[in-house]
């Protein structure tokens, strides 16, 4: 069984991640077999690319398969043709400087925004914004664990999400494995919550 993937139309064609420019949509350049690219946060890898002569030229379409495989996503086959690319969010891994300064976001408190919930989440994923899925997933582990809670159930399967993207892109930017990132960034949310402000008693 294969799964075909259908695009929409974003006005985003760039992402800002840190002062640098990521490349999306009809800035990935030209494509070949092997390309790694980012789309919704997971890492697919381009296996085939076909040709056909038309009236207006060459076209390809570009197939690609998740890179980490995992039960669910075996059978999953996507396929897009290469001039829609500037129709979608999908763009190159982020560079190693890039990836490791996003990464260290997670060492550094900030006060929750407040509920999150799978629309946020959905809307996230889709512009593909890396940095913008660090910032939900601190906003959703500060806002729980600062005040000694645990996550709701549904709660839990959203920061599984976002940490499972997030585990994908750096993994195959730092040459690790997803779980190694994993345990990097529990480590790193750890630190941050240390350095959550302490509230002093109001003097009345």
């Amino acid at each position: 069984m294969t799964a075909k993937m259908s695009r929409s139309t974003h006005d985003i064609l760039y992402i800002l991640v840190k002062g640098l420019i990521v490349m999306t949509g009809d800035d990935l350049g030209t494509l070949k077999i092997g390309d790694k690219i980012i789309d919704f946060g997971r890492v697919y890898r381009i296996f085939k690319i076909s040709q056909t002569k038309t009236l207006q030229g060459k076209k390809r379409l570009i197939y690609f398969r998740p890179f980490y495989r995992k039960n669910n996503n075996q059978d999953l086959v996507c396929t897009i043709p290469e001039e829609s690319l500037s129709q979608t969010n999908i763009r190159r891994p982020l560079s190693r400087k890039a990836l490791k300064e996003g990464l260290e976001q997670f060492s550094f408190y900030s006060t929750p925004s407040g509920m999150i919930n799978f629309d946020q989440t959905k809307k996230i994923t889709s512009l593909n914004d890396f940095s913008a899925m660090v910032d939900l997933a601190k906003d959703l582990y500060f806002s729980r664990k600062g005040e000694n809670k645990e996550f709701t159930v549904s709660q839990k399967r959203i920061f599984d999400s976002l940490i499972g993207r997030v585990c994908e892109e750096a993994a195959l930017v730092l040459g690790q494995e997803p779980d190694w990132v994993k345990k990097k960034i529990d480590l790193l949310l750890r630190r941050g919550l240390k350095n959550k402000p302490v509230k002093t008693a109001s003097k009345e």
